[in-house]
């Protein structure tokens, strides 16, 4: 999983294997500018539109929300753990510069305001969720769906103010 900071001046890593970590590298050279240990590997990384929050969400539910130089937590969220042998769906996206969206079940995508860290709302699916995107002036959040390569996904895109289901395309 990475992500280029706003700026495209460092690339922001998480490596799977252990010793899980998140890395912080200059883009142009590759040199290791910081690194943080996890607990879990990432499985989804945004930043912010405004570059002042990294968030990452965790293979074990942990939703870290970082400085985006990773010198230190900002928050942390917890949704629900995966069960065994599965990992959580690589879903987590800013909705403009006031909530957080993620991926908090197999199925569901949660929205938090990042002023108080609470639950807003829950976008309800019905297959398994694999991806969470937001529109880029935050209205707008989308989830795709599908169980496997055998069967049809599609896509949900809700208003983000109201919760409102918007369209779900085949």
């Amino acid at each position: 999983v990475l992500q280029f900071t706003p700026a495209d001046k460092y690339i922001v890593s998480c490596h799977p294997s252990k010793s899980y970590q998140t890395e912080l590298r200059a883009s142009d050279t590759g040199k290791l500018v910081k690194s943080i240990k996890l607990e879990s590997p990432a499985g989804a990384m945004t930043f912010s539109p405004n570059g002042k929050m990294l968030a990452a969400l965790c293979w074990d539910g942990t939703v870290l929300v970082l400085e985006p130089d990773l010198s230190g937590k900002i928050h942390t969220l917890k949704v629900q753990k995966p069960m065994e042998g599965q990992e959580l769906p690589r879903g987590v996206a800013f909705a403009g510069n006031g909530h957080l969206a993620v991926a908090s079940s197999y199925t569901n995508v949660e929205l938090f305001d990042t002023r108080e860290w609470k639950s807003v709302r829950t976008f309800e699916g019905k297959d398994r969720l694999n991806c969470v995107a937001a529109s880029p002036d935050g209205k707008l959040l989308a989830a795709g769906y599908g169980v496997t390569d055998h069967t049809p996904g599609f896509v949900r895109v809700w208003e983000v103010a109201t919760g409102k289901l918007l369209i779900e395309l085949k």
